[in-house]
């Protein structure tokens, strides 16, 4: 399935002409990191793609330099280059692709990349920061070279930044919510947005999480929820069937606890 566009990075609804505008087709492939986990993707007929990305090492003594890699936790192996998935999404012309960055410093060497990538990627991007091990200068830098670089691409950060837990049969409380909506206004965000939240804990917090649809500048968002064993997307905006390949666990597609457009 070859989905040519002359767009540079387009939403996941037009790039995929979809029926009714029916985002609960979308079918996904997590844990891209190598060309064998692609070429499932890709023979899977996979919609959209994503993986984690990190910096290693390449070379030898003065020659040394940090090279952005593809990496998964249920295989230690790093074969894939961040610019060779991106090269083999753009030949393809049937992905979109999602990139996940835990460190600020992963992201900033990964730009160099996606810029020189710029005029290839006419595909939906999603950009998203784990945030868990990040301070807020960390993620506010995150959202401002997003913003600045990448106006056109989906991006999404966690409700948890360093040192910030949460107690079992606990929800997002307002505070949350709140640090979430100002996170984004204070660092003027105002492309598609993606709220991660955990399946567990967003159904003690049906009372709170309503209030992200509310962000002053942001006109399309969405919910994003994900545990270990099924991911769900808001029908407002990335509803789909989340698909791994090892392991294998069994995926569904329900819909979120409430929405965000």
């Amino acid at each position: 399935m070859k989905l040519a566009s002359c767009e540079e990075m387009p939403s996941i609804r037009k790039f995929f002409h979809l029926k009714n505008n029916d985002l609960t087709t979308v079918t996904w492939a997590q844990n891209i990191n190598s060309n064998k986990a692609f070429q499932w993707a890709l023979n899977g007929k996979k919609m959209m793609i994503g993986g984690d990305v990190i910096v290693v090492q390449m070379g030898f003594g003065k020659n040394k330099k940090p090279v952005p890699k593809m990496y998964s936790h249920y295989n230690n192996d790093i074969e894939m280059t961040l610019k060779q998935l991106l090269e083999k999404a753009a030949d393809t012309k049937s992905f979109g692709v999602q990139l996940n960055f835990n460190q600020i410093t992963v992201f900033i060497e990964s730009i160099k990349v996606l810029q020189a990538m710029r005029g290839k990627i006419k595909f939906p991007l999603w950009l998203n920061a784990d945030t868990d091990n990040m301070e807020d200068k960390d993620i506010d830098n995150f959202l401002s070279l997003c913003t600045h670089n990448f106006p056109k691409a989906t991006i999404s950060i966690g409700m948890l930044h360093k040192g910030q837990k949460l107690r079992s049969e606990q929800g997002y409380n307002a505070k949350l919510v709140t640090q979430m909506k100002d996170t984004l206004t204070r660092n003027n965000v105002t492309q598609t947005v993606a709220f991660p939240v955990e399946a567990h804990v967003a159904s003690y917090s049906l009372d709170t999480l309503p209030a992200l649809k509310d962000v002053h500048g942001i006109t399309d968002s969405a919910l994003y929820i994900y545990n270990r064993q099924i991911k769900v997307y808001s029908r407002s905006l990335l509803c789909g069937k989340e698909v791994t390949e090892k392991p294998q666990p069994s995926w569904s597609s329900v819909r979120s606890p409430s929405r965000c457009s």
